[in-house]
């Protein structure tokens, strides 16, 4: 018996985050934003409070653990509870400053909960979804925003929520809106040609780290290890 399809967008950040669940039709059916300030996580409908605070201030590295396996604990239950087919998250766009190695284990653990639920997991580079969007690969998160508010007007139900909840939606939503299209191609349903042409090479791009364009490549799945 098949299941319904029910896709997964997950932008995330170590403090903020959104996540947006998508149904086959494109229709929004749940969403959340994560973040570490508790009055905006009471601003609206769809807060998450990330309530992690150091128990020693000396020692971060406690701290970061704790985050991390809140992280875990938060997106392990979100999977549970609404048991996605698909999962599409930002792959990594680091600058070599700042936090990335605590970046890159939080995706770490979003990724290996991903496939250990079954789901089938795509990882999109921020040009690639930039260009499907918004038909520029060096957009702005405020360009993003008024692609997305202009393409579906129905996301500007966040359009009063905090700046940070309001971007992580919707980039959030903009993955799930490129996998299904993705998976309305490779069913038949959508037909290439039919499609903007920046939305065509977003499609098609081929990089160094992905040498084999996006329909070219299959969904990361769980593959156990003999």
């Amino acid at each position: 018996m098949n299941h319904p399809i029910r896709i997964h967008g997950w932008d995330l950040a170590l403090n903020h985050s959104g996540l947006v669940e998508m149904d086959g039709e494109g229709r929004v059916t749940w969403f959340k934003y994560v973040t570490s300030k508790p009055t905006q996580a009471k601003a609206a409908w769809g807060g998450v409070h990330l309530s992690i605070k150091p128990k020693n201030k000396t020692d971060r590295h406690q701290h970061m653990i704790d985050r991390l396996l809140w992280w875990s604990h938060y997106l392990l239950n979100v999977i549970a509870e609404r048991n996605p087919t698909h999962i599409c998250i930002e792959d990594y766009a680091l600058s070599g400053k700042g936090m990335v190695h605590h970046i890159g284990e939080l995706g770490g653990v979003a990724r290996i909960a991903s496939v250990m639920s079954g789901a089938k997991l795509r990882l999109h580079d921020p040009v690639t979804l930039k260009m499907y969007v918004a038909h520029n690969g060096a957009a702005k998160p405020e360009e993003m925003e008024e692609s997305v508010y202009k393409r579906w007007p129905k996301t500007k139900i966040w359009s009063q929520l905090p700046t940070e909840a309001r971007l992580d939606l919707v980039v959030g939503y903009a993955l799930c809106r490129v996998l299904l299209d993705e998976i309305n191609l490779r069913s038949g349903k959508l037909r290439l040609d039919t499609l903007d042409p920046k939305e065509i090479q977003a499609f098609m791009r081929v990089t160094k780290s992905n040498p084999v364009n996006l329909l070219g490549r299959e969904f990361i799945n769980y593959e156990a290890q003999q």
